[in-house]
């Protein structure tokens, strides 16, 4: 894939394999995105679906896994189903899928505030 930025041409795959060459040891990372359809928070399955489970997320942790999964999820957002697909490094703790970033945490694991507490809220 290629991006214009800065009045130069990158070649997004080459720059994300050598980003993972350089760390030695890959981080295991899980693809995200918005199912089109209701909004959703989805995570790629190793069979290609989308679900809102992150427990069933694919875990990536190769070079070449990771174009391929990312390839796939394009293919995906060019037929309308998902949207915003996003790389996200994750930890595995105790067998449980747990995002390295707040902003993804908060995806996955839900809102930081109770119901109760939300303005509106009955």
């Amino acid at each position: 894939m290629m991006t214009q930025a800065l009045g130069r041409t990158i070649d997004y795959v080459s720059v994300r394999i050598a980003s993972l060459a350089d760390t030695g040891m890959p981080m295991p990372e899980i693809l995200t995105a918005n199912r089109l359809f209701d909004g959703d928070v989805v995570y790629r399955t190793a069979t290609g679906d989308w679900v809102a489970d992150i427990g069933a997320a694919e875990l990536i942790d190769g070079a070449e896994q990771l174009v391929a999964a990312e390839a796939a999820a394009q293919a995906d957002v060019k037929a309308s189903k998902v949207l915003d697909v996003v790389t996200v490094p994750v930890d595995v703790t105790d067998g449980r899928i747990v995002p390295k970033r707040l902003r993804e945490r908060i995806r996955a694991f839900g809102p930081t505030v109770k119901s109760d507490h939300r303005p509106g809220a009955v």
